[in-house]
């Protein structure tokens, strides 16, 4: 999330942006403590994506005013009035009160620096401009065709709270956000609700739960102002500000200069519903990197870093070996393994596990809503995945775009772990999938998944196109020639039945034929996984192996003797019958 503000004429205007995916939903609870009102921007063309109904739910849930801007209307795929009945049915969806669903609209085009309040006057706008490009297509911003019109109706309907900005008044701040600078350190950000801040003021930090959490002093103050980001002396209530100078107080917190226990009340944070394991990585290949970051106080340190800015995620340690990483999805993991990946850390995450809870002596578990879109001649397929993972289809109804279907459905967390990968394997990518987070029910009892036949290499070293090429009929792969494999690293999906392979043999010089090279030999393409794929694809049994140039998955026992024997034993004991 990213906080900004602009002058506009003698208003200052505060403009928080929000990320929009549901696994990202903490940081949107929280950033809309510091506002006011809300712009809903919704694409002319792309109309109510997930994180649309995602972020305007949580909006409404506050009282938050909203302002729809519906943009890129000048797209010659626009479709303007499906769009205004999507928003209509959504408001309707979202019940919200009648106040709030008595919102304006303005239509748009950002490129062009251009706003309207009616239709006919965007269809004079786009005549107007037909065959101009580039600069030729922009209007002045402060003329009545540019963005004012919209500052306008915001500051003249947008009710603002009667903030308090006697220096005299006691300070109010609930801490919003935590950034780190490599100059001045760590910076706490929120909104003043009441007071000023001066540097060098001394200030207490108070929990929800009104205990003291710090005591400090502000030793910088800063205000973004634009794309620029400014130091000021002093910052009264109604601004949005980051100051220095607290290493403890935290997201919710409350800074106030007032004498005994304080806090102002801040969102409550939808809960975490996934979790993985991270541990250092301890494969053959480990430390390739010379550079990379292994240990596992590192590791630990760099998640928990994540996590005091995250609400959303918790981390917690088990032992001196491995984290227990908690989120919102699996996006919401990945997203943090990836730019930990970036940064040269090295580690292993095992597959995931939906978290559950006990309310009231029952075991309840996450329901998400789910929608797919996606040719008819594929929905067999979608309501066959859906029935084998406990999902419930509440609604079926064709699209109006040719043969397309969609299909509305409400399924456990844990039954949309690979879901998407198959249907877009399945579908030749022609499927659209949205999901989020709809309420908590008691658990629906065991999802049988189909176990996975996978290629498991059976000996260290290089691949060899001449091995691949005489091995591809047995599946697709994940590894290309010339790539370094170890023993129980999975190199592929098998067709039939799980095989442990070598993929390493050379093409070897004979009395009858030459050793040569593989210049000749064709290859079919391998399957490339991004962090949050390989996460929903491997198995309880299974590693994915994180360095900063390779994605490997793995077993956890890497010798197939000692994997096949404690498979075997395992058997046993679940066919053991104790009278």
């Amino acid at each position: 999330s990213k906080v900004t503000s602009i002058k506009y004429q003698d208003h200052m205007i505060n403009i928080v942006d929000t990320p929009g995916h549901q696994d990202f939903g903490g940081e949107v609870e929280r950033v809309l403590t510091m506002v006011d009102g809300v712009i809903l921007v919704v694409c002319a063309t792309e109309g109510i994506m997930k994180q649309t109904r995602y972020v305007a739910k949580k909006a409404m849930a506050l009282g938050l005013k909203p302002v729809l801007v519906i943009n890129k209307v000048d797209r010659e795929t626009a479709r303007i009035d499906e769009v205004e009945e999507e928003i209509l049915e959504l408001m309707f969806d979202l019940s919200v009160e009648e106040d709030l669903s008595e919102y304006k609209t303005f239509y748009s085009s950002a490129k062009m620096f251009a706003s309207f309040e009616t239709l006919d006057e965007v269809e004079a706008f786009v005549k107007r401009n037909v065959g101009k490009t580039g600069e030729d297509l922009m209007v002045d911003p402060t003329s009545d065709m540019g963005m004012s019109k919209i500052l306008d109706y915001l500051i003249g309907n947008i009710s603002v709270p009667n903030l308090l900005g006697n220096s005299e008044d006691p300070v109010k701040m609930l801490i919003s956000q935590i950034d780190h600078d490599k100059i001045f350190g760590r910076i706490i950000r929120g909104k003043i609700s009441s007071g000023t801040l001066l540097v060098g003021d001394s200030l207490n930090a108070y929990n929800f739960k009104k205990k003291l959490v710090e005591k400090g002093k502000i030793s910088k103050i800063f205000k973004s102002n634009g794309v620029s980001r400014s130091e000021m002396e002093q910052a009264k209530a109604g601004d949005i500000v980051g100051i220095t100078g607290f290493g403890k107080a935290g997201i919710t917190d409350t800074l106030t200069n007032m004498k005994g226990s304080f806090c102002i009340s801040g969102p409550e944070i939808d809960q975490p519903t996934v979790c993985v394991e991270v541990l250092p990585n301890n494969s053959p290949l480990s430390g390739q990197n010379s550079e990379a970051k292994m240990g596992f106080t590192e590791i630990k340190n760099r998640l928990l870093y994540e996590a005091e800015r995250d609400l959303a995620m918790k981390v917690q340690v088990e032992g001196s070996t491995k984290v227990l990483l908690f989120g919102r999805g699996d996006l919401h993991i990945g997203v943090i393994l990836e730019k930990m990946r970036r940064e040269g850390f090295e580690m292993m995450v095992s597959c995931p596990k939906i978290t559950m809870r006990m309310e009231k002596g029952v075991k309840v578990e996450p329901i998400e809503h789910l929608t797919i879109e996606c040719d008819l001649k594929h929905v067999s397929l979608a309501l066959d995945l859906l029935m084998g993972r406990k999902a419930d289809v509440t609604d079926q109804q064709a699209t109006g775009e040719g043969d397309r279907q969609i299909i509305y459905a409400e399924i456990p967390a844990r039954g949309l772990l690979g879901f998407k990968m198959i249907m877009e394997s399945e579908t030749n990518n022609s499927v659209n999938i949205q999901h989020s987070f709809l309420r908590w029910e008691p658990h629906k009892g065991t999802i049988d998944k189909k176990s996975k036949n996978l290629l498991i290499a059976s000996h260290d070293g290089s691949t060899t196109a001449y091995s691949i090429n005489n091995l591809e009929k047995f599946g697709l792969f994940f590894v290309k020639p010339g790539m370094k494999v170890y023993e129980g690293q999975i190199i592929g999906l098998s067709n039939d039945k799980e095989m442990v392979i070598n993929p390493c043999k050379a093409k070897h010089l004979t009395n009858i034929r030459a050793a040569g090279n593989d210049e000749n030999i064709r290859l079919a393409g391998i399957k490339v996984f991004s962090i949050e794929e390989a996460i929903s694809f491997i198995s309880d049994d299974d590693y994915i192996e994180v360095t900063k140039d390779f994605l490997r998955l793995r077993k956890k026992e890497l010798n197939a003797d000692v994997r096949k024997d404690k498979k075997k034993r395992k058997t046993m004991e679940n066919d053991l019958i104790i009278d």
